[in-house]
């Protein structure tokens, strides 16, 4: 009985480090929300690739997304040519976002909102869709290194965007078509 009763012990302090280390391995609710929500809106039943998608504390095994070293929060989309078809949701949720790549799907709606945190997109690629309406007004919050909008019906005045840092900037076929390169 003293043998068992030492071991149980000794196996206590491990058991509850990787209890803490598996409740923090899992990324926010509302990060898990806005996957959601975007698989819904664009009926990722019909993706040509959804592995994973819907599966509950995994959504950094979903097939185009990607994580942090720790789980911990969503840094990449990547769904490109992948049959994405509806109105785009908004992302605001998604605060360590650095790459989104929803390029070569059948997107419409307007310019999504991205996150205004101080973790923001390094390139966003939402270029040949059916996106419509102005670029969206919070891009000038935020602070990336290239975005791709072209192919798309966006139209209007551009907002005052962050070119600082910026390296290119295509937007072909908006109002005032614009080619930026650093």
């Amino acid at each position: 009985m003293h043998t068992l009763t030492s071991h149980v012990r000794r196996a206590l302090p491990v058991l509850a480090l990787l209890s803490c280390i598996s409740a923090h391995a899992a990324i926010p609710a509302n990060e898990a929300q806005a996957l959601t929500n975007l698989y819904n809106a664009t009926n990722g039943a019909s993706w040509t690739n959804n592995t994973n998608w819907l599966t509950a504390g995994a959504e950094c095994t979903w097939y185009g997304v990607t994580c942090d070293g720790g789980a911990t929060h969503v840094t990449g989309l990547a769904l490109a040519s992948n049959q994405l078809a509806g109105t785009l949701s908004d992302l605001p949720a998604l605060t360590a976002l650095q790459a989104l790549n929803l390029s070569h799907n059948q997107l419409t709606g307007s310019f999504p909102m991205l996150s205004r945190s101080g973790l923001h997109p390094g390139t966003i690629r939402i270029n040949d869709n059916q996106l419509s309406g102005p670029l969206s007004a919070d891009l000038s919050s935020l602070a990336f290194g290239a975005l791709y909008a072209q192919n798309n019906q966006l139209t209007g005045p551009l907002p005052t965007l962050p070119f600082a840092g910026m390296f290119y900037l295509d937007l072909q076929k908006i109002s005032s078509p614009v080619r930026f390169r650093h």
